[in-house]
């Protein structure tokens, strides 16, 4: 839905026609649809950490958690410094909670290696779940973090008091996370309580590796399947009508404009 500016008023000086003309470019620049392709890699970007330490649990934990812990601190730097900083009023939640929580069991492992190996995906995927259902309780749910936004509505502030169908769109997606990690949380609980929890027992496998990056890639594509249903609704309640009434589109007391001017109207 692209802004058209308006025809420029009788007596605009220059620099107020050039002024509105730049507005409406950035506006159709830098418009972007929250919850578009862009955001599910931005959060995948963000998974990678808890991936990566999923991987290497059996193969080298500590290794794992210090490639972990430098993603997680190189994405806030580029997330706060670079390329998102204009977009984002907060630091998204699950890039803060990996580089903590990584950095304090990288630490906890030279005394507690055995134990923590063991209970690797029970621990983080609670971990995981408890602060999306924080982001939930908090009506800030994690995956609205994630959202494209653009420069004029920093953080998304605007479309998440503005647009009901965003705030559902957001609640669920981050409700489908937290499912994933609580049913791969409770199925952790096999191989540990059975003793299967290392090697290549089908088990460990089965329950620590194959299933847990399942419901990760299943998140992930439910994310996108609520992102295509958040752009159809979008596109029922957005209706655009024309008008080429000689005072349409312009305040009070502008009578003077070009006639049979076309202007676009968002409802």
């Amino acid at each position: 839905m692209a802004y058209q500016a308006q025809a420029p008023m009788a007596g605009a000086t220059p620099a107020t026609v050039a002024e509105e003309r730049k507005l409406a470019k950035e506006v159709n620049e830098e418009y972007h649809d929250p919850f578009d392709d862009w955001s599910s890699r931005d959060l995948l970007l963000a998974l990678v950490p808890l991936i990566v330490t999923i991987a290497f649990k059996d193969v080298d934990l500590q290794v794992g958690l210090n490639f972990a812990i430098a993603f997680s601190g190189l994405l806030l730097i580029l997330r706060t410094v670079t390329y998102d900083s204009r977009r984002k009023t907060i630091w998204p939640i699950i890039d803060l909670t990996s580089l903590i929580a990584f950095a304090i069991l990288r630490g906890l492992t030279r005394n507690y290696s055995y134990w923590i190996q063991k209970w690797w995906i029970t621990m983080i995927f609670a971990i995981f779940a408890s602060v999306a259902i924080l982001t939930l309780l908090r009506r800030r749910p994690f995956t609205a973090h994630y959202g494209r936004f653009p420069k004029f509505d920093r953080g998304g502030r605007g479309l998440w008091h503005g647009d009901a169908a965003f705030r559902r769109t957001a609640d669920l997606t981050t409700l489908g996370f937290i499912g994933a990690w609580i049913v791969g949380l409770f199925l952790s609980l096999i191989p540990n309580l059975t003793g299967s929890w290392t090697g290549w027992n089908a088990l460990n496998v089965i329950f620590n590796y194959v299933l847990p990056f399942l419901f990760l890639l299943a998140a992930l594509i439910f994310h996108q399947m609520m992102g295509a249903w958040y752009r159809s609704s979008a596109s029922r309640h957005t209706t655009t009508t024309t008008t080429t009434t000689e005072t349409a589109g312009y305040p009070a007391g502008a009578a003077h404009h070009q006639p049979g001017t076309t202007y676009a109207t968002a409802v």
